[in-house]
């Protein structure tokens, strides 16, 4: 009986020590003890939702820019916004002028075309969305424009001209086996690895992480896999990066022996051959998601999960508009099987 009676005070003193215990927690974090307040340059506010607190008559350009952009790339486009250091590579600091995926010569700011490419189509494998299907041509050109204003490079430069991709060489053995010397001789696989799969990061022009990327895998290339793009990324390099450009390196044909030999070597997914109904599968799951079914998932969201009742709306009308956009990834999956087969 003693023993007992020893155990039962001992579970009732446990008991009361963990009930304090989490009454003491809850009331220690009811208020913080300080507030954390980073380094604007490094993490900026912003309102919620993006845009609350702008006036009404905010130039358009502005409006869509904090409404869609400054979430990552900050609002003052200095690559500063809030999702910004959970992502590697860091968003793009348009104040610095470096501008990685552009047609014009090593140095040169890039065009309002090379911009609008990249908001209309956005970057491969990459944080950066297109926005073909959100936002129209006019209001596109728009976000362009205050972009500019947002870095002193583009406010300042005048016209840019754009490199002319000349024909491809044919991508025979013969160049093949030339674009395997140049990318020895040039040093490519002092980052890239013999093989082309070196993994690992470098460091970009402000001291962050980027991800060495894989050659044998064009889908993850962020300016497109289409090998005048490869070409051009070989020509121009990728400011603000460890990518060095080759138009003074290499002549314009070596270059396109260099993006043929990359190309030789191009992995596919190893189930892509076996994909034999592509096209049908993707219309099947189409016709799954309807508005109604679109609604029905979004409305199973908690009301706590949302910091406004209309941003439900909200999701529901930005994926209704990515079903109603082309699904090009599929188009380009029934390409890439038909060389395989």
């Amino acid at each position: 009986m003693k023993r007992t009676s020893v155990v039962l005070v001992t579970v009732a003193a446990l008991l009361a020590l963990d009930i304090g215990r989490s009454i003491y927690a809850r009331r220690a974090y009811a208020t913080p003890t300080y507030l954390w307040q980073p380094d604007p340059s490094l993490y900026a506010d912003l309102s919620w939702p993006p845009g609350a607190d702008l006036p009404a008559d905010a130039p358009a350009g502005r409006r869509i820019f904090i409404r869609y952009c400054a979430v990552c790339h900050g609002p003052d486009g200095r690559g500063n916004g809030p999702a910004a250091p959970s992502m590697i590579p860091r968003p793009r600091d348009f104040a610095r002028g470096l501008f990685k995926y552009k047609s014009t010569g090593p140095g040169a700011p890039p065009t309002d075309d090379d911009l609008i490419r990249v908001v209309r189509d956005g970057l491969q494998a990459s944080a950066m969305p297109y926005f073909r299907d959100l936002l129209s041509a006019e209001q596109i050109r728009a976000v362009v424009a205050y972009t500019k204003t947002l870095s002193p490079v583009l406010a300042n430069a005048g016209p840019s001209s754009s490199i002319t991709v000349p024909p491809r060489v044919s991508a025979d053995r013969a160049s093949v086996d030339r674009g395997q010397a140049l990318f020895a001789a040039q040093g490519c696989a002092g980052c890239h690895g013999a093989d082309g799969r070196q993994s690992g990061t470098l460091a970009d022009a402000k001291g962050y992480p980027t991800t060495i990327r894989d050659l044998t895998g064009p889908w993850t290339f962020r300016g497109g896999s289409d090998p005048g793009q490869i070409w051009m990324r070989v020509t121009t390099g990728l400011a603000g990066s460890s990518m060095p450009a080759y138009a003074n390196a290499m002549t314009p044909a070596q270059r396109w022996c260099v993006v043929n030999y990359l190309l030789s070597r191009a992995r596919t997914h190893v189930l892509l051959r076996w994909a034999t109904s592509l096209l049908e599968v993707d219309a099947e799951l189409a016709a799954m998601l309807t508005p109604e079914a679109i609604t029905r998932v979004i409305g199973m969201i908690p009301d706590s999960w949302l910091d406004e009742q209309f941003r439900r709306a909200g999701y529901i009308d930005y994926l209704l508009r990515r079903l109603e956009a082309p699904r090009e990834w599929v188009e380009d999956a029934v390409r890439e099987r038909a060389l395989l087969v």
